[in-house]
């Protein structure tokens, strides 16, 4: 959910909504403008957990909500967003309650604001670092070269090697592909379908080069500088220091203490 850019545009809320009409129905262009509602709402429901469990020291979680919720609304008639809301203020699942829960809740599920992993940190005893940066400023040493990354996806048409996806904040971007671009040529040096895979490897993150496209029949030269291939950009990791209660609830967490 962190590696989508579309996070930034679209809430949950209005990802639920649209879901059929976007989600089921991708284009070149979702993963810039769309979350999955069902990654972002695992999250969400995670984060959630845990303030339910901090507020609470320990006595209350999300399952004691969804339990209630079922008790209450299951069979024909279902729950709507403000039954949810309620239940969580009923003495049997509340914690802070009241208007800081609905503030919370607003922000998680209606914003586009960045979540904020801090409570569940603190709650549990983990970090969430941020293990790779594919930007680059400068020039690699030659003894750290490592194979450039341009970060646009491409589709086979024939010998030709055509641009499917660009998502944002991508070497790619940057340079200003465009999706239907057909890749010519590297400095000069012709680019086949055969060969794509080794043309990209000669160039190392941090070296730049002119690229020539056909977009409509018309050619255009993009000047592109490659960047780090990202890896899987966040980690859960447990805290080097951990309080003596944080393994505890871990556990709990994770089932272990029933």
């Amino acid at each position: 959910m962190q590696t989508t850019p579309g996070r930034l545009e679209q809430s949950v809320v209005q990802a639920s909504f649209d879901a059929w009409t976007k989600y089921y129905r991708p284009d070149e262009n979702s993963r810039n403008t769309t979350v999955s509602y069902y990654t972002k709402g695992a999250v969400i429901g995670f984060l959630l957990d845990a303030r339910l469990r901090r507020l609470s020291g320990g006595a209350r979680s999300l399952d004691d909500v969804m339990r209630l919720a079922y008790e209450r609304y299951s069979g024909d008639r279902g729950f709507t967003p403000t039954d949810f809301r309620d239940i969580l203020k009923r003495p049997t699942t509340s914690t802070a309650g009241g208007d800081a829960d609905d503030a919370w809740l607003r922000e998680a599920l209606e914003t586009t604001s960045e979540l904020d992993y801090r409570e569940a940190q603190s709650w549990y005893g983990l970090d969430l670092p941020a293990t790779s940066d594919s930007s680059v400023t400068e020039p690699m040493p030659e003894e750290s070269l490592e194979t450039g990354w341009i970060g646009l996806e491409t589709r086979i048409s024939g010998n030709s090697v055509v641009v499917a996806r660009i998502p944002r904040d991508t070497p790619a971007a940057d340079a200003g592909f465009n999706v239907g671009d057909e890749i010519l040529a590297f400095d000069d040096y012709r680019v086949y379908a055969a060969d794509w895979a080794v043309r990209q490897a000669l160039y190392p993150a941090g070296a730049t080069a002119s690229v020539l496209v056909s977009r409509r029949g018309r050619l255009a030269r993009l000047d592109m500088t490659f960047g780090r291939a990202p890896g899987p950009a966040w980690a859960v990791t447990t805290r080097s220091v951990m309080t003596a209660a944080q393994p505890y609830r871990i556990d709990a967490w994770l089932g272990a203490i029933k």
